[in-house]
């Protein structure tokens, strides 16, 4: 529905919405800010803005508007560096490679190299590899949505992939563990009566023991720290992907830093694009980069869409997607769109 696409992020880890505008070949406009910079190369696959600057923002838009030989090659520009770095099948086949040298290398598994191989998969083994995903939740971004597709391609190609989700009594949130249901993928929920409950690591333990989980998976702070914690003495290799920090307030700032200095004891953290590293300073032994994919977008009826929405055949649409929080800038792209000052445009955020 989109004609032109924003992100006005005043923080950012490593925006999927940026590379699902890519990949969707739209013109984009996006702050410097976080892994955008890492993405977005200025005038060549899109334009580059500064944070909290509404004006800087309606420039920006109003020559993709004005130009659009220039936007179109923006957006063919941008399609193409999706379709070179950060493809879905590239990610799987990257993931896929990583984890078994990390799992045969520590002696958990024996690699079958017969004929009777699948040939779609790097992991065809005796006993299949089985990996835990583990998440403490606040609902369904970016992150979610990753480990999702990770995991989800994993088990068609014969990886056994399961969800494990804490279940937080004070701040409950299973979107994740129900829509990894949705997919068919194998789930668990852990229960957690506080912000540190030890019976949860008792559970933990009790479940990779008893599904012979041969790798932990883990996806944010508080599962870092408690994966960490679960798998000493288990001799299971334990992996957290940094899908990226935010730096919006002091309170996410102090997470940071301790995160930080957990994953440096881990096996291996996953950084999603080469920008990434830098975060984590000279520490750059156990780091490994897998960028971020996105599966190729489907078109369904526009026309169809743009009528429920109200949107005239012939009007322009800028659209921002993300998480309808203050790091999330929308409130500077609405400024920006009253200085267009345009009646053929419409402005449309999904959140």
């Amino acid at each position: 529905i989109m004609d032109i696409c924003a992100l006005p992020s005043l923080s950012e880890g490593f925006s999927n919405a940026l590379l699902e505008y890519m990949a969707a070949g739209k013109p984009i406009v996006a702050t410097a800010v976080g892994g955008n910079v890492d993405v977005i190369e200025h005038e060549k696959n899109g334009l580059l803005v500064p944070p909290k600057d509404p004006k800087a923002l309606a420039e920006a838009i109003i020559r993709l508007l004005q130009d659009k030989d220039f936007a179109q090659q923006l957006a063919k520009n941008a399609r193409k560096t999706v379709e070179e770095r950060f493809d879905m099948k590239k990610q799987i086949r990257e993931f896929e490679e990583f984890l078994e040298g990390l799992v045969v290398g520590n002696g958990l598994q024996s690699t079958d190299h017969s004929p009777q191989s699948s040939a779609h998969s790097p992991l065809s083994t005796h006993r299949p590899i089985k990996v835990m995903h583990f998440i403490s939740s606040s609902g369904l971004f970016g992150a979610e949505k990753a480990m999702l597709n990770i995991a989800s391609h994993m088990n068609r190609n014969g990886i056994v992939s399961w969800i494990v989700g804490l279940d937080n009594a004070h701040n409950s949130h299973l979107e994740v563990v129900k829509q990894a249901e949705k997919e068919n993928i194998p789930t668990h929920i852990i229960q957690s009566r506080g912000k540190f409950d030890v019976r949860s690591i008792a559970c933990l333990r009790n479940f990779i023991k008893a599904n012979k989980i041969n790798l932990v998976h883990a996806h944010n702070y508080k599962a870092n720290m408690l994966g960490f914690l679960v798998t000493r003495g288990l001799g299971v290799p334990v992996v957290a992907t940094a899908h990226g920090y935010t730096v919006r307030d002091k309170k996410l700032k102090i997470y940071g830093a301790i995160d930080r200095f957990i994953l440096r004891f881990f096996d291996t953290v996953v950084v999603v694009d080469e920008g990434q590293k830098k975060v984590f300073g000279d520490r750059a032994a156990n780091l490994a980069v897998i960028n971020n994919g996105v599966p190729q977008p489907t078109v369904n009826s526009l026309r169809m869409s743009r009528e429920q929405l109200g949107i005239g055949e012939h009007e322009i649409v800028i659209g921002s997607v993300g998480r309808l929080s203050l790091e999330k800038g929308f409130r500077y792209l609405i400024e920006a769109f009253s200085q267009l000052r345009s009646p053929n445009c419409r402005l449309l955020i999904v959140g």
